[in-house]
């Protein structure tokens, strides 16, 4: 199951019994707990090879639902107001986290969706900063060589008409 292609888990017995588990502990509790879904289906013997990323698309485009990815920090007791205070650190996002389950998306748990929307825009201003490092220095490395800049406009050539 290492190279197990999208349509072939889709229809694959193994890949199914965990969605339908995992779909049945999200209307239940509006989070699944990836551990506690294998243990529900008693397929513990096969976990290594279950695909989690397909998993999630397919109860995404299923369910019509926004998962957001859950630390193992939040599956272990905490108090509700610590998951209100900090919700980043139940987030599976940086310093080594790893997604443990997910939460969907409901009017219960918009903190995390809140802070989830935040972190995206981190992420996404901190892309485009980069970016704009590195054209920067492409820029001065072309100006070094006697290249033009990339962002220079152009100069038409003369048309054979005039």
């Amino acid at each position: 199951m290492k190279w197990l292609r999208k349509e072939a888990a889709k229809v694959c017995p193994v890949h199914t019994a965990v969605m339908n588990k995992a779909i049945e502990h999200l209307v239940h509790a509006g989070v699944f707990n990836k551990e506690a879904v294998i243990a529900d289906t008693r397929l513990g013997a096969v976990a290594d090879s279950i695909r989690w990323d397909y998993i999630r698309e397919f109860i995404i485009e299923d369910q019509g639902v926004e998962l957001i990815p859950l630390a193992q920090s939040y599956f272990t007791r905490h108090q509700r107001q610590d998951e209100h205070l900090k919700p980043e650190r139940f987030i599976a996002l940086g310093f080594g986290k790893k997604t443990h389950g997910f939460a969907a998306v409901t009017r219960a748990n918009d903190h995390l969706v809140i802070k989830r929307i935040e972190q995206r825009k981190a992420l996404s201003d901190g892309i485009a900063d980069s970016f704009q490092k590195y054209l920067d220095k492409v820029e001065a490395c072309r100006n070094k060589a006697g290249l033009t800049a990339l962002n220079a406009p152009q100069q038409q050539p003369p048309s054979v008409l005039d």
